[in-house]
């Protein structure tokens, strides 16, 4: 399918998909890019004894951006993210970013993975199975400012977060302006995943 300039897949909340959150099959960009940002995608999914699922999920894709989505896939068959052929990721026991085709991949940073069942599992599959960001980083010479840092998600369904270590660390974007509650995005120093916030440092000196 080719979508025209002005296609984007933004703001939307998925709860209790089945096996995908946002599935792109054999879709490119025409002339411009597809756009897919803002997105919550907050689990619910259903165990997968034969095939996997996956948050988002893409296959046989062309010109398309992935910026700023919130993705918590909770169950330890699958993946936040999966692309073969042709952007903050939680994953509760999967792994958080699996790409078969490393090629299909342009620019790709200030990104968050976790899982929180690693080591069993790696946090990201690119070219191998890629334990931890670091060899991730090596593997594909990409997500030089991403972390590896515990979302601290509002909950299991509200992945608003209040993790300081996430703000200001996104990219600056001339096509996501707002978050996913249309709040204005930092024209600086954005945050990492659907949710613009400010961060409150603790003060961790104790009384005298």
């Amino acid at each position: 399918a080719y979508l025209n300039d002005s296609t984007k897949i933004s703001g939307n909340y998925v709860r209790n998909a089945g096996l995908y959150g946002i599935n792109l099959t054999n879709a490119e960009g025409l002339g411009k890019t597809i756009v897919v940002s803002n997105n919550m995608i907050p689990g619910g999914f259903k165990n997968q004894t034969v095939s996997s699922g996956a948050a988002i999920y893409f296959i046989d894709v062309n010109k398309i951006d992935l910026y700023n989505n919130s993705l918590n896939y909770d169950r330890l068959n699958g993946y936040a993210f999966f692309l073969t052929t042709g952007t903050n990721v939680n994953s509760v026991g999967g792994t958080a970013y699996y790409i078969t085709v490393p090629l299909a991949i342009g620019l790709a940073d200030n990104n968050n993975f976790f899982n929180t069942n690693n080591p069993v599992n790696p946090i990201a599959f690119f070219d191998g199975p890629r334990p931890d960001l670091l060899s991730l980083q090596a593997a594909s010479l990409r997500e030089t400012f991403s972390l590896n840092i515990d979302p601290l998600f509002v909950s299991p369904t509200d992945l608003h977060t209040a993790n300081p270590g996430f703000d200001g660390k996104g990219d600056t974007l001339d096509n996501v302006l707002v978050d996913f509650d249309n709040e204005k995005r930092s024209p600086r120093n954005p945050d990492i995943g659907a949710d613009e916030f400010t961060g409150v440092l603790l003060d961790l000196v104790g009384p005298a």
